[in-house]
């Protein structure tokens, strides 16, 4: 095992939640990939890095192998 797990934050007005996983531990990534199709069905985009300090593009599906995931709720117009 790793020292750091991979997250997926999801950003919205509840403030930012974090889903950690271990490259390679199925359940913790299934646990991160259930959570990401639930807020992509919502509308959420999803943006992944490979690498700290590396530009994020956006994806649309999980890579239990991203470093990071952010979803960013969708904006409501208004």
């Amino acid at each position: 095992m790793s020292d750091s797990k991979h997250v997926l934050r999801i950003l919205d007005r509840s403030g930012d939640t974090v889903v950690a996983w271990e490259p390679g531990v199925k359940t913790e990534e299934k646990k991160a990939k259930t959570k990401f199709d639930e807020m992509a069905k919502m509308g959420y985009l999803m943006f992944a890095t490979e690498a700290p300090g590396k530009t994020p593009e956006q994806v649309r599906s999980f890579d239990p192998q991203a470093f990071e995931i952010v979803a960013v709720a969708p904006f409501k117009g208004g």
